[in-house]
C-alpha cells in the first residue's frame, strides 16, 4: 500500500517511473534465499501491476547492504515479479561492486541487459564502499564523472546502443560537492552525446 501510493504521488507529479529500494540485509538475516525473494517479489508483483495501469514503470536498485546484492538476486527477483514493466535503476557504482567489485559495471549491465534499465543514476566511483558512522561498510562510494575509476563513456554507450532513452538522473549522493558532480556529469553525458553523433 505504500508503495502504491508512492506510485500514485509519482503520477500526480507526472514522472514516467518510481523508485523503490530493498529492505537492508538486517531484516533477512534469518530468511532462507527464496523466501527472501519471494516475500519482496510477493509486494512488488501488485505495486507493478498498480504502476503499469498508471503508465508508470517500477524500478528497483540492488546495493551491497541490501537483501537484493547480486546478480543472482536480481535475476531471480526479475523472474519472481515475472513483469515487463519492472525494470532497474542502472547506478554504475553499485553495478560495479554487485559484480565483485572488478571497476566493471558493464559486466552486470550485461548480464540483465540494457533493455531491463529503467533509468539511469549516474555516477563515477572507485570500487570502494564507504563507511557508515559506526564502521561498519555502506553503499558503494559515488564520485563525481571522471573523478572515479569506470569507463564512462564507454557505459553510456552501451546504454544508446542498447536501445536506452530514459532518463538519467545526477546521482551525487554522499559526494563532497553535488554541484559539482552535477556539472560533471552533465559534461560527461553531453561529451558522450557528441562521440556518439559522430
Amino acid at each position: 500500500e505504500l508503495l502504491k501510493g508512492q506510485i500514485d504521488l509519482a503520477k500526480k507529479l507526472g514522472c514516467e517511473a518510481a523508485g523503490v529500494w530493498p529492505p537492508p540485509l538486517a531484516a533477512a538475516k534469518e530468511a532462507a534465499e527464496d523466501e527472501i525473494v519471494e516475500r519482496l517479489a510477493g509486494c512488488l508483483r501488485p505495486a507493478v501491476r498498480h504502476a503499469s495501469d498508471q503508465g508508470l514503470m517500477l524500478t528497483i536498485e540492488g546495493e551491497p547492504p541490501l537483501v537484493i546484492n547480486s546478480p543472482a538476486r536480481y535475476k531471480k527477483l526479475f523472474a519472481a515479479v515475472g513483469m515487463k514493466e519492472f525494470k532497474v535503476i542502472f547506478d554504475p557504482s553499485h553495478f560495479d561492486l554487485l559484480a565483485g567489485g572488478k571497476l566493471r559495471p558493464d559486466i552486470l549491465l550485461e548480464e540483465l541487459g540494457v533493455s531491463r534499465v529503467g533509468y539511469v543514476q549516474f555516477t563515477d566511483g572507485d570500487g570502494t564502499l564507504m563507511k557508515r558512522p559506526d564502521g561498519s561498510a555502506g553503499t558503494s562510494r559515488h564520485l563525481a564523472a571522471g573523478e572515479g575509476k569506470y569507463d564512462l563513456t564507454r557505459l553510456l554507450e552501451m546504454l544508446y546502443r542498447g536501445g536506452f532513452r530514459g532518463w538519467i538522473q545526477m546521482d551525487t549522493w554522499e559526494t563532497e560537492d553535488p554541484f559539482h558532480a552535477s556539472r560533471r556529469g552533465r559534461q560527461a553525458v553531453k561529451a558522450a552525446e557528441r562521440a556518439l553523433r559522430r
